[in-house]
């Protein structure tokens, strides 16, 4: 599911960030927490972490959401094995 959500035709979603496993797209915060819903449905609190909004997702890997990030807009922190996204900024 996650696969789908974050490669849509086998292609990264959106465009790039900063860097290439930063992706952009469009939204805010409505928006962030939509996919982070979508993302992490049968997901498991990371207990003890500092992220705000860590989850374990039920096949392997972690998403968390940032309502702020350094940079400024909604961040979707993904973590996950096979999937070159490490972050999706809603700008």
């Amino acid at each position: 599911m996650a696969r789908n959500i974050l490669m849509p035709g086998g292609l990264p979603l959106g465009q790039p960030g900063s860097s290439p496993d930063i992706r952009e797209v469009s939204g805010g915060l409505k928006e962030a927490q939509d996919m982070f819903d979508d993302l992490t449905k049968g997901a498991t609190p990371v207990i003890g972490s500092t992220h705000p909004n860590l989850v374990r997702l039920p096949g392997g890997g972690t998403v968390g959401l940032r309502v702020f990030s350094k940079a400024g807009p909604p961040t979707v922190d993904v973590n996950i094995p096979g999937i070159p996204i490490r972050e999706i900024k809603f700008i």
